[in-house]
């Protein structure tokens, strides 16, 4: 496991009681971006780490969220950028299928990368009960926000896309997907 998904400051003024960071966010909608995507193994099973950074509102424009999905397997050994094979009606199928409009792909060969370049609707939720098999609620002061889902690409993303497809084929026509 990567040393920034257990991050802590240690603040000295306090005796080194160890503070921990978790970025919270007001539950919404809000537009974000891709970052990046890791395989990681958590209490022994596959998971995939999406990072999205928030875009559209002021006061939290560059703040940093995961979304976490199981996988079946990893192509590989768990990495930043891991290849993976996914569950035929597992989340991220299904998030990836509405993004990307129903587009048919196969579990094994899905690409995260393709995110990159696009704003994404996503919904946030505020995390209050932890605990692994017995759910405990969290004290108010250890609240976190996580992405819940990706919703849709934003409109303005299909130009975006027209732009890629141009710059690829050298042609000046666009396409509607």
């Amino acid at each position: 496991m990567t040393d920034y998904l257990n991050a802590v400051e240690i603040d000295d003024s306090d005796d080194g009681i160890i503070v921990e960071d978790h970025p919270l966010v007001p539950d919404g909608i809000y537009t974000m971006k891709y970052t990046f995507h890791e395989t990681v193994l958590f209490q022994n099973k596959p998971k995939v780490v999406v990072h999205l950074c928030i875009v559209d509102d002021e006061s939290w424009a560059g703040l940093e969220l995961c979304r976490y999905y199981g996988v079946r397997s990893f192509r590989g050994r768990p990495r930043r950028f891991g290849g993976f094979t996914a569950g035929g009606i597992s989340d991220l199928t299904r998030e990836m299928r509405r993004c990307f409009a129903n587009q048919n792909f196969r579990r094994d060969r899905i690409s995260l990368r393709r995110l990159k370049g696009h704003r994404i609707k996503a919904r946030i939720c505020t995390v209050t009960v932890g605990g692994y098999k017995i759910r405990k609620p969290l004290h108010e002061s250890c609240y976190y926000s996580r992405v819940a889902e990706l919703i849709e690409f934003v409109d303005e993303e299909e130009t975006a896309w027209n732009d890629q497809y141009q710059v690829a084929t050298g042609s000046s026509e666009g396409v509607t997907r």
